[in-house]
């Protein structure tokens, strides 16, 4: 398994129960680019996609977090092709609660960094 997977499955893991995702998650990390974007969640397929090539880890964890808005977003309401348009209220919340997610986890692994290093002194 490819290093990048590993850290998405363990993002994911964390930030599902943080959405309220209840469903299963189908994400398809691929190592190609794609058109226009660098990730996308299929309403139809439930499925996540994402590119993995020429980016950072942390990159690609970012637009999981995005596309994983996305899909509880569609839990609560079925999402249609106009919602993912620039601008629209649910990309700007996708765009923010991402945001968020990435924060909390980063401030998260800070917190274990630092009792793991004051446990060891």
């Amino acid at each position: 398994m490819h290093p990048t997977q590993a850290e998405v499955l363990k993002f994911v893991a964390w930030a599902r129960p943080c959405l309220g995702i209840t469903d299963p998650i189908r994400i398809l990390l691929v190592n190609r680019s794609l058109p226009g974007t660098f990730g996308y969640f299929e309403p139809h397929s439930q499925k996540i996609v994402v590119s993995m090539l020429n980016r950072h880890p942390t990159d690609v964890i970012r637009t999981v977090a995005h596309e994983l808005v996305h899909r509880a977003q569609h839990q609560q309401q079925p999402l249609s092709s106009e919602d993912g348009t620039t601008g629209s209220d649910v990309e700007n919340q996708a765009k923010a609660l991402a945001g968020i997610l990435m924060r909390m986890r980063s401030m998260n692994n800070l917190r274990m960094i630092s009792v793991q290093g004051e446990s060891s002194s």
